[in-house]
C-alpha cells in the first residue's frame, strides 16, 4: 500500500547545548525522503528512532558515485544494489543491516509504519553545508534553505549553469518521484531530499556561499585568535545577510574587526546577538571574527556557539564555533593562592631595527682598489683537421646517429677538412692571380674520370721552382684515374703547382676553364673553354683544399643534402669549464651535438631538423673558407668519453661545394691582477675641487699631486684616521669635512685584446666612481643617472662591517688599451659635518633582524628569561572515594610541566607522541646565553611597566663573541700560557643590559583580539659593552604570546 508523504522538517532556532541544534523531522506513514542537517549524537539508528515505528532506513553507500535513481520506492529490486539499510531488530530482515550510524549532510529514505505521523527530534552539531555533485547524473541531495522563508527551486539554482533549467524530482503522496513542473513557483523545503540533475561538474550550494576558515566551522582551539568568515554573493543583486549568535552571545567572546574612521585604525568590537551585513552583487565580504578568551566565563575550559546565517533570498548556513581556554597548569593543592594574571610561558620575537654607530657620521673616509683582468684560457678537445667518422651515402639517419650508444664503426674514417674540392672563380690583376691564389693548397679530384685541367698561359713561366723540373704544359689535359707518364693524377698536378707559379704577364693572359663555375662559356676550338682576359681584369680559379673528399652522388645537379660526422674525445674532469668554444667551418649549414644535446645550430632554420632540411642561406666562397665561432654552455660536457656529432646541410642541390671542419675548446678564465690592492696612488691636496678639469683623462697632468713615493704617501688603505689606514688624509674641520678625494694610478698592459673582462674590487666609505682611461666603468653607492660633482653625496651612509667590505663589479674589457692605462677614482662622503649628537643614539638599520625570546611568569608574578624549556606531562593521581568504598576518584588531575633542568626530564612523561614514543616539546633561543637555567628580570609583567636584566659573558665563556667568532684560543694568555702583559687582551668581558617596556597597544599597530591578556608587546632596548671600544645600543620592539598557563618550573 502506498501512503501519503508529507514531510515537515524544522531546524530549531533554539540551540541545544552550545554547538548543538535540534532538527525536528515529521515522518508521515509510508516513505519519507529526509536530508539530515546535523550530526546526531549519539548517531546509531536505533537510538535516533527509538520509540518511533520506523520500518526501515536507507541511504546510498557511496558519495563519489551517483545514487541509483529509484522511481517507485515500493519496488524491492533496488534493495539489492549499493544501498545501506537498517531494519529494527524485531524484523526478520534485520540480518541484512549494514547501516549503523547516521551522518550529517546525507539523504535518507525512511519508511514509517502505521497510520499516524511521528515527530522525531534529532540533536547534533551542524556544519557548513558542502554539496557533493556527481556530474552528468541525478543526485539525491537536500538544499540549505531558510525553513521560515524558503526560495523557489528556480531562485535557489539561479546562479548555477550546471543546474538552472535541469530536472528536479520530489517524492509525491503515492511514494513515487514526480517532476517539479513549476520550479519558478514551487519552493524548496529544508530537510527534504530531492533528485536534481547536474549537467557537468559543480560545487554549488546556493546563491550565498559561506566559507569558514576551518571547513565546517570556526575552531579557534587554544591558540588561534582570529578566523575569516567569507560570504560570497553569487547573485546578480545585492544581499542583506543576518548573522544570529544562537547561544552565549552575551559573554562577549566573539568579536569582529571594524575600521574606525575617526582613529583611522582597525579595532575589535563585540559581535552582537544579531549582526547585519550587506554583500554587493557578485562580490565577497570577508568578516574577521576574533576569540577573546579573557571573556570566557571563569572555570569554563570550552566555549561554544552556533552562527545562524541567512540572507533575504532564502539561503541559510549554520556555522559551529568553539574556543578553548588555556588551562591553568599550576601545581594543584588546597589553599593555593590565586596565580598571577599573566602566569605562564610567554614566547615571541624581538625585532631590532636601530643600532648605534661605532663611529660618528663623517668620522672616516676609506679607499682602496684592485683591478683584475680576465684572460681566456682554452683547453683543446678537438682540433681542426681531426679525424672523424662520416656518412656520405645520402641515407636519412633520423636522430639515433648522434647518441653515444650509436654504432658507427662501419662508417669510413677521414680527416677534416671534408668537401667536394670544387673550383671557385677568382678575379684580380694578372700579376696577382697566381701569386695570391697559388699559395692556397690547390687540389681537385673529380672522382668520375672526367678531364682535369691545370691552366694555360700564352707566355712562359718566370719561376724555376717547379718540383723535379715539372713545368706546366699549356695544352695538356689529365684524367683523374690515369694521367700521363709525366703526371700520375690530377691531385699531384695541383700539389706541384702550389705556390710555384707566378706570372706578370704585361699583356692579355689565357686561363683554361675548369668547369661550370666560370662567368662565360665562350671557348676556343681545340681547347677547353680558354678565355682571354686583360691584364688589368684577369680571372683565375682556385679550389679549397679537402683532406677528405665526399661523394655527392651520381647526379651533380642533385647532390646529396645531408652529411653526418662523429668523433669522441676524453674529458678528465680536472677542470670546471665556464663555457665551450666551437669554431665551425660549414658550407652551408650545420647542427652540432655534444652527448646528444644540441649546442650549436649555424645557418639552419628554427624548429625540428631532418635529413631534407636545407640551410637557411647560401655560403659565399670567402665564407666557406672562414669559420664561425660560438660560445656555449659547458653543461653537456661529461667526465670521461664524450661524443661530438655534426650534421652538415646543403643550401640547394646544385651548388659547387660542401665543406666541414670543427675545433672544440673548453674555456677557463684566469684572473690577472693589473693594479693590486694596497699600493700607492697619486692624490691632490686635501679639499681640492677638480670639477670640469678633466682629471679623469689619461692626458691630465697630475705632476702636482702627491707622488707614489712621497714621504706622506704610504699607499692604500687611504682614510681620515679610523685606525686601519696606511695613509691618513687631511679630513678638514669638523664642521666642514672635505666631501671628495681624488686618486689616479697608472698600469701597463702588453696585449689588451687578450682580456675578455675586468673586475673592480673597491673599498669605499661612503661612495666612489671609477674611471678607466677617462671613461666611467663603475659607480658604487653613488646616485645613478646623474652627473657627479665635488659635492655629490653618496646614496647611504656606510657604517659598521660594511666599511671593511670590498664592493665587486664585473664588466667588459672594452676600455683597456695596449701600453699605459690610467685608473682614476673619486671617493665621496655622505655627511660633511661631525654632528654634536651622542654617537650612542641608535639609527635605523638597512634591514630588520629578529630573534626568539622566552619569558616565564610564575604564580607570584616573578619574571625569568629562559634560554630553553621543555614541556612535559605529569600523570594525575587517584584517591579512595570516601563515599564509595573500593572505588577511586581523581585526587590531582594530570597536567603539563615546564622543565628547564634537564636532569628532571626523566621524572615526567612526554607531552606528545613521536613514532609511538612520548617526547617533550622543546623551545629555545640562541640569542641569549648565560650560566644557569634562567635569569631573573626586575619589574612587573604588565602594561606600562619595564622589565630589566643584565647578562654577563666573561672572556672565557664558550659563546663570548671574541672566543666564538675569531679563535677558541683567545684566552688572554701568551704562547707560554702566561697572562698577557698589563693592559693587553685578546678577548673581553661582554655585558648585555636588556630593557623590555610594555605598551598599551600592539607595537606594530595590529588589532590584536586578546592584547594584554594572552598577547602583549612593547619596545626593546639593549646596551652592549665590551664588544667595541664604544658601547653599542640597539632598539626595536617585541611581541609575546602566552602558550601555556603553567606558573611553576620543574615540578
Amino acid at each position: 500500500m502506498r501512503h501519503l508523504l508529507a514531510l515537515i522538517c524544522l531546524l530549531a532556532a533554539m540551540p541545544g547545548h552550545g554547538q548543538t541544534v535540534t532538527q525536528q523531522v515529521t515522518l508521515n506513514p509510508g516513505w519519507n525522503a529526509v536530508y539530515l542537517e546535523v550530526q546526531p549524537d549519539p548517531a546509531d539508528v536505533a537510538t535516533v528512532f527509538n520509540g518511533v515505528a520506523v520500518a526501515s532506513v536507507w541511504t546510498w553507500s557511496s558519495r563519489v558515485t551517483a545514487a541509483e535513481f529509484v522511481q517507485d520506492l515500493s519496488e524491492t529490486a533496488w534493495t539489492k544494489s549499493k544501498w545501506l539499510r537498517w531494519f529494527p531488530l524485531t524484523q526478520p530482515q534485520a540480518f541484512m543491516n549494514n547501516l549503523y550510524a547516521l551522518q550529517a549532510h546525507r539523504s535518507y529514505f525512511i519508511k514509517l509504519d502505521g497510520v499516524a505521523p511521528a515527530v522525531v527530534s534529532i540533536t547534533g552539531k551542524p556544519s557548513v553545508s558542502t554539496l557533493e555533485w556527481n556530474p552528468d547524473a541525478y543526485n539525491l541531495v537536500g538544499l540549505p534553505v531558510d525553513p521560515d522563508a524558503p526560495p523557489t527551486f528556480q531562485e535557489f539554482f539561479a546562479a548555477s549553469p550546471a543546474h538552472a533549467g535541469q530536472d528536479i524530482y520530489r517524492l509525491n503522496a503515492g511514494g513515487s518521484w514526480e517532476l517539479v513542473a513549476n520550479p519558478g513557483t514551487q519552493t524548496a523545503a529544508a530537510g527534504q531530499a530531492y533528485w536534481v540533475f547536474c549537467d557537468g561538474g559543480s560545487s554549488y550550494a546556493g546563491t550565498l556561499s559561506v566559507t569558514a576558515a576551518r571547513g565546517g566551522g570556526l575552531d579557534y582551539g587554544r591558540s588561534v585568535s582570529s578566523h575569516d568568515l567569507t560570504l560570497d554573493n553569487l547573485d546578480a543583486t545585492a544581499k542583506d545577510v543576518t548573522i544570529t549568535v544562537l547561544s552565549n552571545a552575551a559573554d562577549g567572546v566573539l568579536v569582529y574587526q571594524d575600521y574606525n574612521t575617526d582613529t583611522k585604525a582597525f579595532e575589535w568590537l563585540p559581535l552582537p546577538e544579531v549582526f547585519e551585513a550587506s554583500v554587493a552583487a557578485d562580490k565577497k565580504k570577508i568578516l574577521s571574527l576574533g576569540a577573546r578568551r579573557a571573556s570566557i566565563p571563569a572555570g569554563q575550559d570550552l566555549w561554544t556557539t552556533v552562527l545562524d546565517i541567512r540572507d533575504d533570498a532564502g539561503m541559510r548556513a549554520l556555522v559551529p564555533v568553539s574556543v578553548e581556554q588555556l588551562r591553568d597548569e599550576g601545581v594543584a593543592g588546597e589553599g593555593r593562592a590565586e596565580p598571577d594574571a599573566h602566569a605562564g610561558l610567554w614566547v615571541g620575537l624581538v625585532t631590532v631595527n636601530q643600532v648605534s654607530q661605532a663611529n660618528p657620521p663623517a668620522a672616516d673616509l676609506s679607499f682602496d682598489l684592485e683591478l683584475a683582468g680576465t684572460v681566456e684560457a682554452p683547453l683543446n678537445f678537438v682540433t681542426f683537421g681531426a679525424e672523424w667518422r662520416y656518412s656520405d651515402t645520402g641515407t636519412d639517419l633520423g636522430t639515433a646517429w648522434r647518441a653515444a650508444s650509436y654504432d658507427a664503426s662501419a662508417w669510413p674514417k677521414g680527416k677534416a677538412q671534408f668537401g667536394y674540392g670544387a673550383l671557385f672563380p677568382q678575379r684580380g690583376s694578372g700579376e696577382e692571380i697566381w701569386k695570391d691564389n697559388g699559395a692556397l693548397p690547390l687540389r681537385y679530384t673529380q672522382g668520375d674520370d672526367t678531364e682535369l685541367f691545370y691552366g694555360h698561359l700564352d707566355s712562359t713561366w718566370n719561376t724555376a721552382n717547379e718540383t723535379a723540373g715539372l713545368d706546366p704544359n699549356p695544352d695538356v689535359y689529365y684524367t683523374d684515374t690515369d694521367g700521363s707518364t709525366t703526371y700520375t693524377t690530377g691531385e699531384d698536378l695541383w700539389k706541384d703547382m702550389n705556390g710555384n707559379a707566378q706570372y706578370d704577364a704585361g699583356t692579355d693572359i689565357r686561363i683554361s676553364d675548369g668547369g661550370n663555375g666560370w662567368e662565360t662559356a665562350t671557348g676556343t676550338a681545340g681547347r677547353k673553354n680558354q678565355i682571354l682576359y686583360s691584364d688589368a681584369d684577369a680571372n683565375s680559379s682556385y679550389s679549397i683544399s679537402m683532406a677528405t673528399v665526399l661523394s655527392y652522388g651520381a647526379d651533380p645537379n642533385n647532390k646529396r643534402n645531408t652529411y653526418y660526422f662523429r668523433t669522441t674525445f676524453i674529458n678528465d674532469g680536472v677542470f670546471t669549464f665556464e663555457s665551450l668554444r666551437v669554431k665551425l667551418r660549414r658550407d652551408a649549414g650545420a647542427v652540432v651535438y655534444l652527448n646528444d644535446v644540441e649546442i650549436v645550430s649555424s645557418n639552419m632554420p628554427y624548429g625540428a631538423i631532418g635529413y631534407a632540411t636545407r640551410a637557411s642561406s647560401s655560403v659565399t666562397r670567402d665564407s666557406a673558407a672562414e669559420y664561425v665561432t660560438e660560445y656555449v654552455s659547458a653543461n653537456p660536457l661529461a667526465k670521461g668519453v664524450n661524443t661530438l656529432a655534426v650534421e652538415v646541410h646543403r643550401y640547394d642541390a646544385t651548388g659547387p661545394d660542401l665543406s666541414f671542419d670543427l675545433e672544440l675548446d673548453g674555456i677557463l678564465s684566469e684572473k690577472e691582477v693589473l693594479s693590486p690592492a694596497g699600493v700607492a696612488w697619486k692624490y691632490p691636496s686635501a679639499g681640492t675641487n677638480l670639477d670640469g678639469s678633466g682629471w679623469q683623462q689619461s692626458a691630465y697632468d697630475d705632476s702636482g699631486w702627491y707622488a707614489y713615493d712621497h714621504a706622506d704617501n704610504h699607499g692604500a688603505q687611504y682614510g681620515y684616521g679610523d685606525g686601519d689606514e696606511a695613509t691618513v688624509l687631511t679630513a678638514g674641520p669638523d664642521d666642514a669635512r672635505f666631501p671628495t678625494f681624488y686618486f689616479r694610478r697608472q698600469f701597463s698592459v702588453a696585449n689588451a685584446a687578450a682580456y675578455t673582462g675586468l673586475q673592480v674590487r673597491v673599498l669605499r666609505d661612503d661612495g666612489a666612481v671609477v674611471y678607466l682611461n677617462g671613461a666611467e666603468i663603475a659607480r658604487s653607492n653613488m646616485p645613478e643617472g646623474e652627473a657627479i660633482t665635488y659635492t655629490s653625496k653618496p646614496v647611504t651612509i656606510v657604517a659598521g662591517e660594511e666599511e671593511d667590505l670590498y664592493q665587486v663589479v664585473d664588466l667588459g674589457a672594452a676600455g683597456l688599451v695596449d701600453g699605459v692605462n690610467v685608473l682614476a677614482v673619486e671617493v665621496h662622503q655622505n655627511a660633511i659635518e661631525c654632528e654634536d649628537r651622542n654617537p650612542l643614539v641608535p639609527t635605523p638599520t638597512a634591514s630588520e633582524f629578529t630573534f626568539p625570546i622566552l619569558l616565564h611568569v610564575d604564580n607570584d608574578g616573578a619574571v625569568r628569561l629562559l634560554k630553553e624549556v621543555t614541556q612535559m606531562w605529569q600523570d594525575g593521581t587517584l584517591k579512595a572515594d570516601p563515599e564509595n568504598p573500593g572505588k577511586y576518584v581523581v585526587d590531582e588531575p594530570g597536567r603539563y610541566v615546564l622543565v628547564t633542568d634537564d636532569s628532571k626530564l626523566g621524572d615526567f612523561q612526554g607531552a606528545t607522541m613521536r613514532d609511538g614514543v612520548g617526547v617533550g616539546r622543546r623551545l629555545s633561543s640562541a640569542a641569549f646565553d648565560f650560566d644557569g637555567q634562567y635569569v631573573g628580570l626586575s619589574g612587573t609583567f604588565a602594561v606600562p611597566n619595564t622589565l630589566t636584566c643584565s647578562l654577563a659573558l666573561p672572556a672565557d665563556f664558550p659563546t663570548n663573541p671574541f672566543k666564538h667568532k675569531y679563535h677558541p684560543d683567545h684566552d688572554n694568555l701568551d704562547g707560554q700560557f702566561n697572562p698577557l702583559p698589563g693592559g693587553q687582551a685578546e678577548a673581553y668581558d661582554i655585558t648585555r643590559q636588556l630593557a623590555l617596556t610594555f605598551t598599551a597597544t600592539d607595537p606594530l599597530g595590529h588589532a590584536n583580539v586578546d592584547y594584554g591578556k594572552t598577547a602583549i608587546g612593547g619596545t626593546y632596548a639593549e646596551t652592549l659593552t665590551g664588544l667595541h671600544k664604544n658601547q653599542i645600543k640597539v632598539t626595536g620592539h617585541f611581541r609575546l604570546h602566552l602558550i601555556a598557563k603553567t606558573g611553576v618550573l620543574n615540578e
